[in-house]
């Protein structure tokens, strides 16, 4: 797809009161939309695509609105839809979530494949006049006037809008009408044309000040449903541990685990031997969209040395990956348990611990400060014989960012104990 990048953006600002005046920032943003192709009206394939970019955002109540004057077409004319303020998952939406909201009057089933009406997974796609998440049934009459398209919140006081985030061709006048510190990004653009939409790329609330993050698009080459590109995985595959060990003496068995998914295609399995490149050995289907941890295994017979190393590479469904860290397994074991150095090091925001044991134990890795105070315990469970990787994410036991400096590590297996040092730098 061709972008033609649109804009200047003078301001943007996202932190939003509550009804008791206190900041709360709501992170959802316009990730898509398609204005209709053809002037009919309703027009075909007209829908707007919602993200969620910060888990626990509470998006109960939020409108999209759009004045007739911001494109020629159906899309701006004149509509608004709101989210229910009733549905209990809305109070705190995850990081990741998307909604899609089509015009039901006139459903392009080439571009929007079949409703997903359960949001237990994050992910909505539903007509204009649904009634379990939508507080009204179809397209409404606008709330605003002028050129502009935006989410907004309902909670406004003496006929402001409380705006999340909005878009504004040409026109200014609305925006004096805010509450303060309501944001809005004013765009010099002419309208958009028939089979034309709209297009975020810039990953997070953050983005939308960026004129490089705005695009238009052919409605052909639109994705509802999808994250437009690698920016966005707002919601990333988050690896908790992954281990590789030896069973038989010639066996081996890789097992990991995720704490979240967006997106994800799958996983490439990856060895390499001796001086040997990375060679593709197989593939694990992922979960899509996840906010629970998931657990993976893949078994290896390798041959043609003693010494493997493996990694996993994962792949969402646009296409775009990323690479963990290998682990590396031993055909012939050796005697005694090892704690490997942390890598990164020094490091900010994660890091990786590696460490082997010999045979099956019980294995356990806290986190101290220098102080000897146990900030947190990263595994505390059986093992089996090999090589195996654990994530610190530099949080403490309760979630909570620990300050810079030097921390230690200490590996208990069995009556084996080992301890080095690492350097959070932020």
């Amino acid at each position: 797809m061709k972008k033609s990048l649109l804009f200047t953006i003078i301001s943007l600002l996202f932190f939003i009161p509550n009804t008791f005046g206190q900041a709360n920032q709501k992170n959802i943003i316009i990730n898509e939309l398609s204005q209709g192709s053809g002037i009919a009206t309703p027009a075909t394939d007209e829908w707007i695509e919602l993200l969620v970019t910060a888990d626990g955002t509470d998006i109960k109540g939020v409108y999209l609105d759009t004045d007739n004057r911001v494109t020629s077409y159906d899309i701006g004319s004149n509509i608004s839809v709101q989210l229910s303020d009733t549905v209990q998952g809305f109070a705190s939406a995850p990081k990741g979530a998307i909604i899609v909201i089509y015009n039901a009057a006139n459903k392009d089933t080439s571009k929007l494949g079949p409703d997903d009406v359960d949001f237990t997974d994050g992910t909505l796609l539903i007509p204009s006049n649904n009634t379990r998440y939508l507080s009204t049934t179809g397209w409404k009459t606008s709330k605003r006037t002028g050129d502009v398209i935006g989410l907004f919140n309902p909670q406004g006081t003496g006929g402001t809008i409380e705006g999340i985030m909005a878009i504004a061709w040409n026109y200014t006048g609305w925006t004096n009408s805010f509450s303060n510190g309501w944001g809005y990004a004013l765009l010099s653009s002419t309208p958009l044309l028939d089979n034309q939409g709209l297009k975020y790329t810039g990953g997070t609330t953050a983005g939308v000040s960026s004129a490089g993050n705005w695009s238009v698009e052919n409605d052909a080459n639109s994705t509802p449903g999808w994250l437009n590109d690698t920016n966005q995985n707002s919601l990333p595959v988050e690896l908790n541990s992954f281990s590789a060990s030896v069973a038989n003496g010639s066996t081996v068995n890789l097992s990991w685990k995720t704490a979240t998914e967006v997106n994800n295609y799958g996983f490439d399995v990856e060895r390499s031997s001796g001086n040997s490149g990375w060679q593709k050995i197989g593939f694990v289907a992922g979960s899509g969209n996840s906010n629970s941890p998931q657990d993976y295994s893949f078994t290896d017979n390798p041959s043609g040395g003693t010494s493997f190393s493996y990694r996993l590479k994962q792949i969402d469904v646009g296409g775009s990956s990323q690479y963990y860290d290998p682990v590396t397994v031993n055909l012939t074991l050796s005697g005694k348990p090892k704690l490997l150095q942390n890598s990164p090091n020094p490091f900010n925001p994660s890091t990786t611990i590696k460490f082997y044991t010999p045979n099956t134990s019980d294995v356990t890795i806290k986190i101290y400060d220098m102080l000897g105070r146990e900030v947190t315990t990263l595994i505390n469970h059986q093992t089996t014989a090999g090589y195996h990787v654990v994530y610190w994410n530099g949080k403490d036991s309760r979630g909570e960012n620990v300050a810079s400096g030097i921390y230690l590590y200490r590996l208990t297996a069995g009556n084996f104990s080992e301890t080095k040092k690492m350097n959070l730098l932020k």
